[in-house]
């Protein structure tokens, strides 16, 4: 299997100084299913490979059994990588060298073109997963605050969203991977009064996850940050995932942030979550 001809497009866009011819070339190229296939693997957040650095290139010319995506797939799924996934990986990729940089792009989700998300999904809507939220300002920032102002306590946990969408409730990461092993959140929210669960539908309710300690107290980010990314992945105590709490901060309608752009003012969609 090669990417050349993916190589080659990325190598012409990338030489390519303007924004807007940039936008031409991959109006182009995103028709090409190589090419756009390519894209998705290096920006779709949901697609970690663990790998920053590949074995050097070393010319193969043998036929494998599995593609290049078939094992980038295998290893998306697991939780590390092997010195020997590398290196079948590497073996696999290095059909030519320009297919054996694409791979290593892709692996460090990094296209070298100039091109990123926001780019790509003004060309192409939704061919990329992009999490839209609001940012707090920092106080490096203070001198540009207009009062009157919100001041909110930076509560350093793990950014999350509570999507419900007709009833459904998912919890996902900035990065759109669902964080499993939270039902007990979820009865929360079911326990709330008919009124309440039909002001909360069809909403996406962000805000942060963080851990109590057995003692009641709020767990320090690393030792939360653990648990909670061990929800990701289940393989959290039970006891450990039912102290998880969540945060909110935010409240946006399911439409506005699908369509990234909310017109409600903030303090309105704040005062939905006090």
């Amino acid at each position: 299997m090669t990417l050349k001809s993916v190589y080659e497009q990325l190598e012409t866009i990338a030489k390519t100084p303007s924004t807007l011819d940039k936008r031409d070339l991959l109006e182009l190229y995103l028709n090409d299913k190589l090419f756009k296939k390519c894209i998705k693997y290096a920006l779709d957040p949901r697609k970690k490979f663990h790998i920053k650095k590949l074995p050097a290139f070393k010319q193969n010319n043998e036929l494998s059994r599995k593609t290049i995506f078939e094992i980038l797939d295998r290893l998306a799924l697991q939780t590390g990588t092997s010195n020997q996934d590398k290196l079948l990986l590497a073996n696999v990729a290095s059909t030519d060298k320009e297919t054996y940089e694409v791979v290593h792009r892709i692996c460090n989700s990094d296209l070298r073109c100039g091109c990123g998300v926001k780019l790509i999904n003004k060309v192409r809507p939704k061919t990329i997963p992009f999490t839209p939220y609001l940012r707090c300002s920092t106080k490096r920032h203070l001198k540009n605050i207009k009062y009157p102002a919100i001041w909110q306590l930076k509560a350093n946990g793990m950014y999350a969203e509570m999507k419900i969408d007709d009833g459904k409730i998912t919890f996902s990461t900035r990065d759109s991977k669902k964080i499993k092993q939270l039902k007990h959140l979820k009865r929360a929210f079911w326990d709330c009064s008919a009124s309440e669960k039909e002001e909360f539908n069809n909403i996406v309710l962000m805000g942060e996850l963080r851990v109590f300690n057995r003692d009641g107290s709020i767990a320090d980010r690393a030792t939360g940050n653990g648990i909670v990314n061990q929800c990701i992945h289940g393989t959290a105590d039970k006891k450990d995932a039912e102290r998880v709490f969540f945060t909110m901060w935010d409240a946006v309608p399911l439409e506005d942030y699908k369509a990234s752009k909310c017109n409600i003012p903030y303090e309105k969609r704040f005062d939905t979550v006090l």
